[in-house]
């Protein structure tokens, strides 16, 4: 019959500079005992405990998911080493461990965010539009949009913090160029095909107010939950776009 033990032990003889507590698991026989596995937490003078030993891809990831946590709550000004390491339980040289700046750990975090992001946007965009029914093209456009932003608000929470914080918004731009560009893609396409003239010229300031139009409702989706519905959101701004493109 095996049962389980749990012994402590303090250490104070062996280093008074950094007392330490060993706590050991064994297994039980009715003959003897053997020691087959055991842990050990180091207890400092602050009683927070060190973190257990991880590769550095497997820590990297938790503090990243633990600063998303705090900039979808906080926003990015709330991101610091100390938050992260509360957040985690640890203390604050095993953040440094990973990033060694907080400048580092932001770049990280928002990469890893917007570019998450930027394949559910551009997931969101028809590859090989018709333009058939150009006003349904734009609502289903939306509802796409939303729909994604629906199922994953944190995310996008994350990346519009960067947006309103100085230096973290500087980080962004790769991605939504490369976003502005499929969506001059798309609309050019529709505009040749209602002969709209000046399209060079008038292009890029379409793209900024499409482009402002579908942000702004993502915006409204995820800060006022339950006013709107994807669908309904998708629908209002993709009738509302069509009406005002279609008129240049």
């Amino acid at each position: 019959m095996f049962g389980r033990v749990v012994i402590t032990l303090s250490r104070h003889t062996l280093s008074r500079q950094s007392p330490r507590r060993i706590r050991r698991t064994f297994l039980l026989d009715e003959l003897s005992y053997h020691a087959v596995a055991f842990s050990y937490v180091t207890v400092g003078k602050g009683g927070r405990p060190r973190a257990a030993h991880l590769g550095p891809d497997r820590r990297r990831e938790q503090v990243l998911d633990a600063a998303s946590v705090i900039a979808a709550d906080r926003g990015m000004a709330g991101v610091s080493m100390m938050a992260v390491a509360d957040r985690l339980g640890v203390s604050k040289p095993v953040v440094y461990a990973c990033f060694p700046a907080r400048d580092q750990l932001v770049d990280a975090l928002v990469k890893r965010e917007e570019s998450k992001l930027m394949a559910a946007v551009l997931a969101s965009m028809p590859e090989n539009p018709t333009f058939d029914n150009s006003e349904q093209l734009l609502i289903e456009g939306f509802q796409a949009l939303l729909t994604a932003a629906a199922a994953n608000p944190e995310r996008w929470r994350v990346v519009l913090a960067a947006d309103i914080d100085s230096r973290a918004g500087q980080r962004i731009g790769h991605g939504r160029t490369v976003i502005r560009r499929r969506l001059g893609e798309i609309l050019r396409g529709g505009f040749e095909r209602w002969h709209v003239v000046d399209i060079d010229k008038k292009l890029p300031l379409l793209v900024e107010l499409f482009f402002a139009a579908g942000e702004g409702a993502v915006r409204m989706l995820i800060d006022q939950p339950g006013v709107w519905t994807p669908q309904d959101l998708g629908e209002f701004t993709g009738r509302t776009l069509f009406n005002t493109f279609r008129k240049v």
